[in-house]
């Protein structure tokens, strides 16, 4: 039985109307056809009354030479073209099969064009229509998608483009633009429709024209990759260094069709990179003519970076150094060895200060002391990861450190035992001297009269020599206890040290009708009994040494960016000539005869000594003797 379908058909045919219904008759024997037969006429002619929904054309005719003509006319129609079946009552096999070459979708011998035969031929053409609508729809889906695609690629191209900082344009061959984005616009000073169609030659001057082109021919004739920096001049002046790429551009055949720029301004990053290359250089520069090795230390990796001379101080070659973290650690000395890992690990948590001295064994197998300084890098999260620094050879200032305490340690030792010896010297001598003084005052008491005038001026000269003697011996004994019996620095206010000392003066102020003035005064760290002293001999110093009426003004004032307090004890005394001014600090020195001023020559020594304990220094303010006194000062360490 023969499938039911529905199909529309038109039956074409060259014979006379009453065959063609004959025709019509013998095909709607398959019922499920429907069937449109047109009357005899000019096959062309009915070309244009072919219904859109004509699925099947069948053309019936005499011969196959008549239908030439109408297979032009059917591959000229537009789309959707039914599918031709051609029955021919003659019709050799080459002619049947050139046909089907031409576009006919099947060809029968009217002799065999039975309604099995018919129908099947129709239904195969049916099946075949449906496979090309099929695949016609696929390939409109297809291109329908594919031409989305290229719509989102070009928006999202231009949106891309658009919303860059750099400038973007395209060329064609003749070297006009084709594109250009808003940047390139905005820096050219035009719209896009005044840019577009127009070449270098409408904007730049002629010799950037010409070098704007020579580089894109450049480009399109080797199919490379242009890179260039190129600096101008700004309207202001300024250097501008812009970065320039250029590329060709292709069609989808691969012909190359213009080329696309791209460039945008480096100005600050070359500055960058330049300020870079020189900072290097002073670095390399300073690492060359410093004396000191330069270290610095990846702390992720644990590489470490040894400069050449970091491995010279070591006694090392440049390559005879690894560089890695096991190199310095493996040379520490082993006694130091915790301390200088301790202060690194310290300096990485805390940021404690990275300044230490420890010893390294160097390549002759000795142990050398540097200083080691460095400081961490951290990053986002203050973490450590890189650390930085240099290293000195300080082997001859530890040499001579530990020479100085030896000595130190000597002359400490030494003073102690002479003052020691001064003490038990002067305090053993004493007695004698009291001895000799009683019984040469004992003599002059019983036999003074019995005594020669001459006699009586001997006992005279010998009592007066043994009490000069005593106050020399309890002058070196004071001088010998100030190192030993003074007590403890401790907080002490000058002030009242001061109205102490001006209390002990009253009597030899009121004889000589002396006037002692002073500035408020700080306080200080001092041993309050040796400040005394210390102050009692310099205003009493300047009463004695006046030929006129006495005038001693103190004062006191802080160092600046110091802890230092500076006194000042100025008179209008006799003055020191500068030859002197060292001499008078020295022990029993003395610039006048006893006739002219009493003294021991010892007190200003004992000042000296006083300052000196308290960590500071004393001196004079020199001038030509009687041209208007002296000015005393001396450092203590000031009390907030």
């Amino acid at each position: 039985m023969i499938e039911k379908e529905s199909l529309n058909v038109l039956c074409l045919t060259d014979s006379s109307r009453e065959e063609s219904e004959s025709m019509a008759r013998f095909l709607q024997e398959a019922p499920s056809q429907a069937v449109t037969v047109l009357e005899k006429r000019s096959l062309e002619a009915v070309m244009s009354e072919i219904p859109s929904e004509t699925a099947v054309l069948l053309v019936w005719i005499q011969a196959g030479s008549g239908v030439d003509r109408l297979l032009e006319a059917l591959s000229a129609r537009p789309a959707p073209k039914p599918l031709m079946v051609v029955v021919v009552r003659e019709m050799t096999e080459d002619e049947a099969f050139d046909l089907v070459k031409r576009g006919a979708h099947d060809c029968l011998l009217e002799s065999e064009a039975t309604v099995p035969r018919l129908v099947r031929t129709l239904r195969f053409a049916r099946q075949r229509l449906h496979r090309h609508e099929t695949a016609l729809a696929d390939v409109r889906d297809e291109v329908e998608r594919s031409q989305r695609q290229v719509r989102d690629s070009e928006a999202l191209y231009h949106s891309l483009v658009e919303n860059l900082v750099q400038n973007i344009f395209r060329k064609d061959l003749q070297g006009r633009f084709t594109f250009a984005n808003s940047n390139f616009c905005q820096a050219a000073g035009h719209t896009v429709e005044e840019v577009l169609g127009k070449t270098d030659f409408d904007f730049f001057p002629e010799n950037l024209a010409a070098k704007y082109q020579a580089d894109d021919h450049q480009v399109i004739e080797t199919q490379e990759v242009l890179e260039t920096e190129e600096e101008y001049e700004s309207a202001e002046g300024d250097r501008l260094v812009v970065k320039v790429v250029k590329t060709p551009v292709h069609d989808a055949e691969g012909e190359t069709v213009g080329m696309q720029g791209i460039f945008w301004d480096i100005t600050e990053q070359k500055h960058a990179q330049e300020e870079l290359a020189a900072s290097r250089e002073r670095f390399a520069l300073a690492v060359r003519g410093s004396t000191d090795g330069i270290w610095d230390w990846d702390i992720e990796t644990n590489e470490i970076y040894f400069s050449s001379r970091f491995k010279e101080l070591l006694g090392y070659g440049y390559e005879e150094l690894d560089n890695r973290f096991s190199e310095w650690e493996d040379r520490i000395y082993p006694d130091d060895r915790e301390l200088a890992l301790d202060a690194f690990e310290q300096h990485l948590k805390s940021e404690a200060p990275f300044d230490l001295e420890y010893r390294l064994r160097c390549k002759s197998g000795d142990y050398r002391w540097f200083r080691v300084r460095g400081l961490g890098v951290r990053n986002d999260e203050d973490k450590a990861t890189r650390m930085a620094g240099s290293i000195s050879d300080v082997t001859e200032r530890k040499e001579a450190e530990a020479q100085l305490r030896a000595r130190t340690e000597d002359l400490e030792r030494s003073n102690r035992d002479l003052e020691q010896f001064a003490y038990i010297a002067s305090h053993d001598l004493k007695e004698p001297l009291r001895m000799v003084t009683s019984y040469v005052q004992l003599l002059e008491h019983r036999y003074k009269e019995q005594l020669g005038e001459d006699a009586r001026d001997f006992i005279g000269y010998a009592v007066d020599g043994a009490k000069r003697m005593k106050r020399l011996i309890d002058g070196l004994l004071e001088f010998s206890r100030i190192g030993t019996r003074g007590k403890d620095l401790m907080p002490t206010g000058s002030e009242e040290v001061f109205q102490e000392v001006l209390a002990n003066l009253e009597i030899s102020m009121r004889e000589k009708e002396a006037r002692v003035t002073h500035d408020p005064l700080p306080r200080v760290l001092a041993d309050p009994i040796q400040l005394g002293q210390l102050l009692q001999n310099l205003v009493g110093n300047a009463l004695k040494f006046c030929q006129g009426v006495p005038r001693v003004h103190v004062r006191a004032e802080r160092l600046p960016e110091s802890d230092l307090v500076e006194f000042s004890v100025r008179d209008n005394g006799i003055g020191i000539s500068e030859e002197h001014a060292e001499k008078i600090f020295q022990i029993y020195q003395r610039l006048h005869s006893r006739a002219d001023y009493e003294g021991t020559g010892i007190g200003l020594a004992v000042c000296r000594k006083i300052v000196e304990r308290h960590g500071g220094r004393i001196w004079v303010e020199t001038g030509s003797e009687g041209d208007g006194g002296s000015d005393f000062r001396f450092t203590l360490c000031g009390v907030e």
